[in-house]
């Protein structure tokens, strides 16, 4: 069963989804629709309600609330398009990591100044291990 209720959106300028309280029925379909389990009926409201991601925070320039608060900084926030953002480093050095694992076959080890043997690959050697 879907209803026709529109009342979830994908922001066109930054691509989040949203929920649009107004037109919610607070039904709670979409949370058993949900794939990824992230919404929840809000019990006050009588509405559906997810992360928002902290937009309004987010548009005054701020990171998410969970992204400040979180001690370990395991969780990383930003803009894709902007080339000196945190996660765009962060993927960069991820996609190294995986496309000199694969290149190695199982030999993970890769150092930037490291020697290379005959066959082109770097040498695995204690001294050439990179934290993974």
């Amino acid at each position: 069963m879907t209803l026709e209720v529109a009342a979830t959106w994908k922001d066109p300028f930054n691509g989040t989804v949203q929920i649009d309280k107004e037109r919610c029925l607070g039904c709670g379909i979409c949370v058993g629709a949900c794939p990824y389990g992230a919404r929840y009926v809000n019990r006050q409201l009588v509405k559906v309600d997810k992360c928002d991601y902290c937009m309004p925070r987010v548009e005054q320039g701020l990171p998410p609330v969970c992204v400040q608060t979180c001690l370990a900084g395991a969780r990383i926030f930003g803009d894709l398009d902007d080339p000196e953002s945190e996660i765009v480093q962060y993927v960069i050095l991820v996609l190294i990591r995986r496309f000199i694992t694969a290149i190695n076959g199982i030999c993970t080890c890769w150092k930037p100044r490291q020697s290379f043997g005959r066959t082109g690959r770097p040498l695995c050697r204690e001294e050439n291990f990179w934290p993974p």
